[in-house]
């Protein structure tokens, strides 16, 4: 696959090249404003709104942040996440209860529905304004902001059906709902809803079922960067190898914890893969970390970072977010 230096504003249908572009997008609510709004210049669109809210303590998480770009004929939302450690401790708590559903169909993770609520309305009134050539719609988001990109797909499409998202992008999103509510989505995001799972990420494996669920469709990314449309079935939890690796426990747990330069890749005749490409300079490549460990959680699934340039990468800026 050619990896794309703009988004597609015509772009429609799923694709490695419009996810690349999704995760682009992502990655870029993790940015500060200045630098969202310059992006989102340079990739064509011409206005941006951003979305931010606190909380106060004991609710366990410091704030909500997205941001909106719109141009002629796409208009974009992308959700910030928060740190893997933060997020995994939340999505463990069995204490917290569940809160109804959008229009009122099933019910989703109480903290998911708190964050969401905090900013959309501000979200609503972007969408508003910005709607108004019949731009293509689409969300995304990373970690906890691809449960927000997912439940606000969810709200416009049973609350708001004239704003309905076109598709919706996720990347290490943890399960968000209960089967109720993923029926229905599943139904009215048949073939416009993909969501990315990077290995052995432990968050989309929280909070653990029955009472929540995922929505479809997976794209599953195994430990030699092929792309799957399931999960694997004799997928297994990450144990360090011992047969070509002789080196103390302690030094190749460092190794599986430090993220790779990986760049989506289609050879002819081959299925698309994440291809390494550590070491070389070039073009912004999708950032993936090795198998989760206790450290990583391998929770930088397509992340986009710079190009490497020199001996350390930025891609090391991104071992703490979630």
């Amino acid at each position: 696959m050619v990896v794309p230096a703009v988004i597609d504003h015509h772009a429609t249908d799923y694709s490695l090249q419009h996810a690349y572009c999704m995760a682009q997008a992502a990655a870029l609510a993790y940015k500060d404003k200045p630098a969202i709004e310059q992006q989102a210049s340079a990739w064509g669109f011409d206005r941006v709104r951003h979305h931010e809210t606190r909380f106060t303590p004991p609710f366990p998480l410091q704030d909500t942040q997205a941001y909106t770009m719109a141009g002629d004929r796409m208009i974009i939302t992308a959700f910030r996440g928060t740190e893997p450690v933060q997020i995994k401790n939340w999505l463990t708590d069995g204490a917290t209860p569940p809160s109804a559903g959008p229009g009122g169909t099933g019910h989703v993770h109480h903290g998911f529905a708190e964050a969401l609520e905090s900013i959309y309305p501000d979200v609503m009134r972007a969408h508003e304004e910005f709607h108004a050539n019949g731009q293509s719609v689409w969300f995304t988001g990373h970690s906890l902001g691809g449960a927000l990109a997912m439940l606000a797909g969810a709200r416009m499409y049973l609350e708001e059906p004239r704003l309905a998202a076109d598709g919706v992008y996720t990347f290490g999103q943890p399960r968000t709902c209960d089967s109720t509510l993923a029926t229905a989505y599943n139904t009215g995001f048949a073939k416009r809803m993909y969501r990315f799972v990077n290995n052995n990420d432990i968050v989309p494996q929280l909070p653990p079922p029955p009472h929540y669920t995922h929505v479809d469709a997976l794209r599953y990314i195994d430990s030699r960067g092929r792309i799957h449309e399931s999960m694997p079935p004799d997928r297994r939890p990450y144990r360090p190898s011992r047969r070509h690796d002789r080196r103390p426990v302690r030094a190749r747990q460092r190794r599986s914890a430090r993220p790779l330069h990986r760049q989506l890749s289609d050879g002819p005749g081959k299925e698309p893969e994440v291809r390494d490409v550590v070491g070389r300079t070039g073009p912004t490549a999708v950032a993936a970390t090795a198998p989760a460990t206790a450290t990583s959680f391998g929770h930088a699934a397509l992340i986009p970072v710079a190009p490497r340039r020199g001996p350390r990468s930025a891609a090391h800026l991104h071992r703490g977010q979630g």
